[in-house]
């Protein structure tokens, strides 16, 4: 994790083994996980998501 903590600007929290940020519209999230979606292997998983919002010109 501090490898990765190097590459970003802001620091990530840790909440319960999940490692997140917000950045603007983005959130970025890393975690450790062995569920269904990792095969039931032990993986490291890097979620990002994007807010959109509509500017409205009047």
């Amino acid at each position: 994790m501090n490898e990765i903590q190097k590459k970003f600007p802001f620091p990530f929290k840790e909440i319960n083994g999940n490692y997140g940020m917000n950045i603007d519209n983005e959130t970025i999230s890393i975690a450790r996980v062995t569920n269904a979606i990792s095969f039931w292997k032990d993986r490291i998983m890097f979620m990002n998501s994007l807010k959109q919002s509509n500017l409205i010109k009047i």
